[in-house]
């Protein structure tokens, strides 16, 4: 079957195979594996990561994603400000860890208001400088994770926090950035006095064993050069070994800033050829739409929630006040392992419209056990729940 059909502009800026390096295409995120990922000054966390995220990106045929030392120092002090300011009501307040990303400058390791501050304030900036100020777009991706029982629920680290964090959209929507200029990633433990510190013993009357932080942020090219004549499709057609949970931020009265569990999210990131159409200031800034969209399996249709750049989570609905390029549809169920799912889809923007007919299969339940209810911060759905 074919898996596109492009009813617009046909005009291919740049391959994304030759930024890739060659024509080879994979269909698995272990294969698509580069040997090694450049930067002598990563630590064995980040390398590892690095080389995960670009696992990623390979398959997903989008070049390859290239680490800066400059950036990567100002990741690591977005966490430490993180670490030094433990803030429950910013935690799992309304900007959930955002809330760090918004620096005070009385607060301890303060190192900017804003990442472009951080990244080139000449007093307390890393000295980066901008290829092309107008032409450069710069994106954060920021979390927090924690556990009250270690042994049996360890945290993600490296490459293993790439893979969890590739089941959110808004991650993913960093991971898989076309047109990548410069970027890094992060991460830092945290002890359980930094949660006490942080009041959370208050809220849920005992403290976290073990907490993590990660930080992503890429500096790329706006409106995109690769990609600009379509979205970066993930799961992507014939893709094998497709997890078969995911995760998202739901409110609940119970936990606030508790993620929710789903099936694995279906996206679809945008560009444009022209930059008219690049609309910076909205929420949708290629104004995407998915049209309609329908995942069928072995026992029919699989029910879907979809997610626009800018929706508001309400409970029902997952939350995208950070996502700005990508749509996302959510099965409201974990997908079935080893199974073939079939998915057709219209999507459009200003300059073109795509209907899309494809496969992917998922892979083992041992690969993807889901989520167990003891690792706090990623808590599954109550029992009660019917749903997304």
């Amino acid at each position: 079957m074919s898996p596109m059909k492009n009813l617009g502009p046909a005009l291919l800026l740049v391959s994304s195979f030759s930024l890739l390096g060659g024509c080879k295409e994979y269909f698995a995120v272990d294969e698509a594996c580069p040997k090694r990922v450049p930067g002598k000054y990563l630590s064995p966390v980040e390398a590892d990561a690095m080389l995960r995220l670009n696992c990623h990106r390979r398959l997903a045929q989008v070049s390859a994603a290239v680490p800066n030392e400059l950036v990567s120092i100002q990741a690591r002090n977005v966490l430490d400000y993180l670490l030094q300011n433990p803030v429950i009501d910013g935690l799992l307040g309304e900007e959930r860890e955002h809330f760090f990303l918004k620096q005070v400058t009385t607060s301890p390791g303060y190192t900017g208001s804003s990442v472009a501050d951080r990244l080139t304030n000449p007093t307390t900036g890393v000295g980066y400088v901008y290829f092309d100020t107008v032409g450069s777009g710069t994106r954060e991706f920021i979390d927090v994770l924690w556990t009250f029982d270690p042994a049996t629920n360890p945290l993600p680290s490296g490459a293993a926090a790439v893979d969890y964090l590739m089941k959110d959209p808004e991650f993913r929507q960093n991971a898989l950035q076309p047109s990548w200029l410069d970027g890094a990633y992060a991460e830092v433990a945290l002890p359980p006095a930094w949660f006490d510190r942080a009041g959370f013993a208050e809220q849920y009357g005992r403290l976290p064993v073990e907490g993590r932080a990660y930080y992503l942020v890429s500096i790329y090219t706006q409106p995109h050069i690769e990609h600009a004549d379509s979205p970066v499709i993930y799961p992507k057609e014939g893709q094998l070994k497709v997890p078969l949970y995911g995760v998202t931020h739901v409110p609940n009265d119970a936990f606030p800033g508790e993620n929710f569990q789903t099936g694995f999210p279906i996206t679809f990131t945008f560009g444009a050829i022209d930059a008219v159409n690049f609309f910076p200031i909205e929420f949708n800034q290629y104004r995407g739409a998915l049209n309609s969209i329908s995942v069928d399996g072995p026992d029919g249709p699989v029910d879907l929630k979809i997610l626009m750049p800018g929706d508001i989570a309400d409970g029902s609905l997952p939350d995208g006040t950070w996502v700005r390029t990508t749509l996302t549809a959510y099965p409201t169920t974990e997908l079935q392992p080893n199974t073939k799912y079939r998915v057709k889809a219209d999507v459009s923007s200003e300059e073109s419209e795509w209907e899309y007919d494809y496969e992917f299969t998922t892979g083992s339940a041992e690969a993807d056990p889901g989520l167990n209810p003891d690792l706090m911060g990623v808590a599954p759905p109550p029992v009660t729940s019917t749903g997304i």
